[in-house]
């Protein structure tokens, strides 16, 4: 059988990962696993094309969170390993009964490892039942699960009011990006910002780039924050 390790690596010369920290009001307190690929002729390629184009194929997040396991593991990376990781998963792994044979729960197990799934909003979750009982599944496993690329839209808050024991939600960057300047703005991002905590959800706003909107944000409540003002992705050797 052709196996998605060797359909991965005969697409790309080489499929890796970056840690961007996150932070709660300053403080470094977990990961996101960026996914990155390199085509074989030397051409980089991004985790929401690498996603878009494999968001079919369950097998492919099998691929990538035991590629992040494997790399936590064996890397010299136990400042990070010490915090939770995040990971980016499709709506259709989540939407469909998870096979927890084809994860690496003895490594997670063994290493202590603090494992987070993100849910993209590349696509809409087929059956909010499957995937409620996923996040059970996974809960009892220690691993959690967020929203990622939260907006105004219909289809996010809808996926609000169907979706269970939920950590975080993150900000998509069209809620947050020049809201210093930008009055009305920042009345919407008031409203769902207090409509997500009505849930019972933690918000992570990301990709803020200027000390204005951070401080409007903090005021609002937002204390997690990720991108390149708060930390750099890091490349673990």
């Amino acid at each position: 059988m052709f196996s998605i390790k060797k359909l991965v690596n005969f697409m790309y010369s080489k499929v890796f990962f970056l840690y961007q920290p996150k932070f709660y009001y300053g403080e470094l307190c977990a990961y996101e696993a960026l996914l990155r690929g390199v085509f074989y002729e030397g051409s980089i390629i991004y985790y929401q094309e690498l996603m878009s184009k494999h968001k079919k194929d369950l097998f492919f997040n099998y691929f990538i969170i035991n590629k992040v396991i494997s790399d936590l593991v064996k890397l010299n990376c136990s400042g990070i390993r010490k915090h939770p990781v995040s990971i980016n998963i499709s709506a259709k792994f989540i939407s469909t009964l998870i096979d927890v044979g084809q994860l690496d729960l003895q490594k997670i197990n063994s290493f202590n490892l603090k494992l987070e799934f993100n849910i993209t909003e590349d696509e809409k979750i087929n059956d909010f039942d499957v995937c409620n009982k996923n996040i059970s599944l996974l809960s009892s496993f220690g691993i959690s699960v967020s929203l990622v690329d939260f907006s105004a839209g219909i289809s996010s808050l809808e996926r609000l009011s169907y979706l269970n024991n939920i950590k975080f939600v993150k900000l998509d960057k069209s809620l947050t990006d020049n809201i210093e300047n930008n009055p009305s703005q920042l009345f919407q991002l008031e409203t769902i910002y207090r409509l997500i905590k009505e849930f019972k959800f933690e918000v992570i706003a990301k990709d803020v780039e200027t000390q204005d909107a951070y401080y409007l944000l903090i005021q609002l409540g937002i204390g997690y924050f990720q991108g390149f003002k708060f930390g750099r992705p890091l490349l673990i050797p």
